[in-house]
């Protein structure tokens, strides 16, 4: 049952990626196609706000995997889902309490470099459409 729900925040975590590339890149397309540098700036509202779900899941994700793997050394029942209970997180280890932060994972290079990247793109077209126009 673990398994299953590490596997479905993983592939949850992909549409999330996939889902804001489109979106963003959906308000950067109107924006050249209108002229317009504000609509190119309103692109960063769904890259920053799918930023922050992804870290969310990624997050809990890795939570999970803690979980799994203090299951799989009967350190916990089997049956206990609550993986991301702050409760729950203050019972294991420093190593494994680190990954409980969703401000630290919100930084995760994996994360950074991608939205970066999309929120960069949405400044970098504002801006040349700002200066032609």
């Amino acid at each position: 049952m673990i398994q299953a729900v590490i596997a479905r925040l993983g592939n949850n975590g992909f549409l999330v990626k996939g889902s804001a590339t489109t979106l963003t890149v959906a308000f950067l397309g109107v924006a050249f196609n209108n002229d317009n540098w504000q609509l190119a700036l309103v692109g960063l509202v769904p890259a920053l706000a799918f930023w922050g779900l992804d870290a969310y899941m990624l997050r809990s994700e890795r939570l999970f995997r803690v979980l799994y793997e203090k299951v799989r050394q009967n350190q916990v029942a089997p049956l206990l889902m609550n993986a991301t209970d702050p409760e729950v997180i203050k019972l294991w280890g420093k190593k494994d309490r680190q990954k409980r932060s969703w401000l630290r994972t919100l930084w995760r290079p994996a994360l950074l470099f991608f939205y970066g990247a999309l929120a960069a793109s949405c400044a970098a077209v504002s801006v040349i459409i700002h200066c032609t126009s």
